[in-house]
């Protein structure tokens, strides 16, 4: 199911960008919609909701920073959308002023969403239940809905899931087709489709090593692990690239800059740096894999590099 899901994504992307665009809205709406719904359910239960359980405790939790750290990991999932509005930036109309607003009004929104879930959660179920749960959403509508309301659940968690399929694979393409745009990657993965205009040769590519992925691994938790780790490391590599190119090429015109530089790049590059640490140390083999998936990248770009030096020297 997960392999038709990816390919019948991809394809909606291939065919067109724009009807993408508008299928993500109506599904992101949606899940907005069916999050207000839960949460409205759960705070009006009388029955079963208790303003005391936001004073309970779980005595088996991991505390202290380790503990903190070890459930941001987890945490982060949920806002790592950010990430993808950057992808899309070069297709934007007016960037200087469109992306910081999609980037701190999305990150609002969803914090703020992201709250009052647990918030809901947390008013229906004490904290030792929604620790001894996988699913402590669906449960707690369970109780105060029936069965009607573990449904719910199940269908916002596949609206939400779609539409972050469809956003994510629609930015994450755009990632080796610039690459093959500035001669890094093969020429034919910077290709636009003649008749739908877009990147189709960089949307396959990116089809054929999730199937792979979804193969090889297979679970959720240890995908979600290595993308985790993976993402935040080449964070803290794009980050740190401001301070090379500000020393590499002071005079160039910039029309963007980063407000509050050197501090706040530096501050994020620390913070990124800690979170890896503390993902290694919770998920060791999942951190592994993702660094090994990385180095293996080194070799295979040098070996392009080479292969197309005598074409550069030609020209």
């Amino acid at each position: 199911m997960a392999i038709t899901a990816t390919w019948l994504i991809t394809g909606l992307n291939i065919v067109s960008t724009r009807d993408s665009a508008q299928v993500q809205t109506v599904l992101t709406w949606l899940k907005v919609l069916m999050i207000l719904v839960i949460a409205g359910f759960c705070f009006a239960s009388v029955k079963y909701g208790d303003w005391h359980n936001f004073g309970t405790k779980f005595v088996g939790a991991r505390g202290g920073f380790a503990g903190f750290m070890v459930a941001l990991v987890a945490a982060l999932w949920a806002y790592d959308g950010w990430s993808d509005v950057s992808q899309m930036a070069g297709e934007v109309q007016r960037p200087q002023r469109s992306m910081p607003l999609a980037l701190v009004g999305g990150v609002a929104i969803v914090g703020a969403l992201y709250m009052l879930t647990n918030a809901a959660i947390q008013y229906v179920l004490p904290s030792a239940a929604i620790a001894a749960t996988e699913r402590p959403a669906a449960d707690a509508l369970q109780l105060v809905a029936g069965n009607l309301g573990a449904g719910l659940v199940a269908v916002g968690m596949a609206v939400s899931i779609c539409a972050t399929f469809v956003g994510s694979s629609l930015s994450g393409a755009r990632v080796p087709f610039a690459a093959a745009r500035d001669r890094l990657f093969p020429s034919v993965l910077g290709e636009i489709h003649s008749r739908f205009k877009t990147p189709w040769a960089s949307l396959v590519l990116q089809a054929v090593l999730s199937s792979l992925l979804l193969l090889v691994i297979g679970r959720f938790q240890a995908l979600f692990s290595l993308a985790i780790f993976s993402e935040w490391l080449f964070y803290a590599l794009t980050a740190a690239t401001v301070f090379v190119f500000r020393v590499r090429e002071p005079n160039v015109y910039r029309p963007y800059r980063v407000t509050g530089y050197p501090v706040v790049p530096a501050l994020f590059i620390l913070a990124a740096l800690v979170l890896l640490v503390f993902s290694f140390m919770d998920q060791p083999r999942e951190s592994i894999a993702g660094a090994v998936v990385i180095l293996c990248g080194i070799p295979v770009h040098f070996l392009f590099q080479r292969s197309k030096a005598p074409d550069d020297k030609a020209i």
